[in-house]
């Protein structure tokens, strides 16, 4: 049989295209803006080896992965002088990615192709954001946001931001970011395609947060 750790080191230097399509519609009479973005999806390619407890098997791997599809809706209305309002909705085909097959695998019946089950399903995300105009030239804001999860092994996220960004002039913003979430308890399992043997996985729910900042350039 195969030994007990076997592991697949795969990487990309391919370059995948992709297109995007979107359609806005604004009412300044009532400060209403709606917008619809769909991404398509995106296929490239990975390589790498394959390695069995900690050594090298001297194969080549191959395999095509394609990012799913989605489909963004916004609705974005001013509330108040300087405070607008949003509410965001995606709709990501992650079920399109159920499963991941790689090419010159070493297997227990020879070189064939390895099947590595995700048990993605489709996910849905919402957030809701509120915005203000402190002065001219700064703007702060705070949203809440929920990822419905794609499997088991990959739960539910509940998430609290906030923003605060300065525009110096017409052509450039500093945004500073923070967030603080909360993953819920996950739990999977099944029978791994290769080696034959059973798995399951169990995460605890727990906090997660990040901080970053983006400059954007406008011309």
């Amino acid at each position: 049989g195969l030994p007990a750790h076997l592991v697949f080191h795969l990487k990309s230097r391919d370059v995948g295209l992709g297109w995007r399509a979107g359609l806005s519609w604004e009412d300044p009479s009532v400060g209403l803006r709606i917008s619809a973005l769909y991404t398509a999806p995106m296929a490239f390619a990975v390589s790498g080896s394959q390695w069995y407890n900690g050594a090298n098997a001297g194969t080549t791997l191959t395999a095509d992965i394609e990012m799913p599809q989605s489909l963004a809706l916004r609705f974005e209305r001013d509330v108040a002088p300087g405070w607008r309002g949003a509410l965001d909705a995606q709709w990501t085909e992650w079920s399109a990615f159920d499963d991941l097959r790689i090419k010159g695998a070493t297997l227990m019946n020879g070189i064939g192709d390895a099947v590595l089950s995700t048990g993605f399903d489709d996910a849905v995300t919402l957030k809701a954001e509120l915005e203000h105009d402190l002065t001219a030239d700064w703007r702060a804001a705070a949203s809440l946001r929920w990822d419905q999860g794609v499997s088991g092994a990959v739960p539910d996220l509940w998430t609290l931001g906030a923003s605060v960004a300065r525009s110096f002039g017409d052509h450039v913003e500093l945004e500073l970011n923070a967030a603080l979430g909360w993953r819920m308890a996950g739990a999977a399992s099944g029978v791994d395609s290769i080696t034959g043997r059973s798995w399951s996985y169990r995460s605890e729910a727990g906090p997660v947060y990040g901080a970053g900042m983006r400059i954007t350039l406008a011309f």
